[in-house]
């Protein structure tokens, strides 16, 4: 299995809208118009994850402002097809993720997850993510989301 992390191309489009569709139910998946918003915004950075000359997932990241003006990264998105879960392409595709914010300036990202996702907090655990706190009808009426946090190293 060979696999390789790149930058976003146009082309990729509607591969990770696809993607995004596989990976998350209905009113969680992302709409064309949202995430064509998040690839396309100017403080955002899309990775893609390429196995075996296909496209088997992606990761989208942005640079916001925290507290006191610290410059934050956000994890917006981590998306893996079923089939390449658990091999260890998540952890490298969100420590590039995590590696370009730092080069950015961040020293600390945030994500959110389902509450009811235990997979993806377990994964987010492991990688160092502790839970801030959670966020009442995230992802609608009666889906509550959770605000995860790491302290980035800083860059070298």
């Amino acid at each position: 299995m060979i696999a390789q992390i790149r930058p976003f191309l146009d082309k990729d489009f509607f591969t990770l809208l696809q993607i995004d569709r596989a990976c998350f139910e209905r009113g969680i998946a992302y709409d064309e118009a949202a995430l064509r918003h998040f690839v396309y915004q100017i403080s955002s950075r899309t990775l893609v994850l390429v196995v075996d000359s296909k496209v088997a997932g992606f990761g989208i990241s942005a640079m916001t402002w925290g507290r006191g003006g610290r410059r934050t990264g956000h994890i917006i998105t981590l998306d893996l097809l079923p089939e390449v879960r658990g091999l260890g392409h998540g952890r490298s595709l969100l420590r590039r993720l995590e590696e370009e914010l730092t080069e950015n300036g961040a020293s600390q990202v945030t994500l959110e997850v389902d509450v009811r996702n235990s997979g993806a907090i377990g994964f987010y655990r492991k990688m160092g993510y502790k839970e801030e706190r959670q966020l009442k009808d995230y992802y609608g009426r009666g889906r509550d989301g959770l605000r995860m946090v790491c302290n980035l190293p800083p860059a070298e």
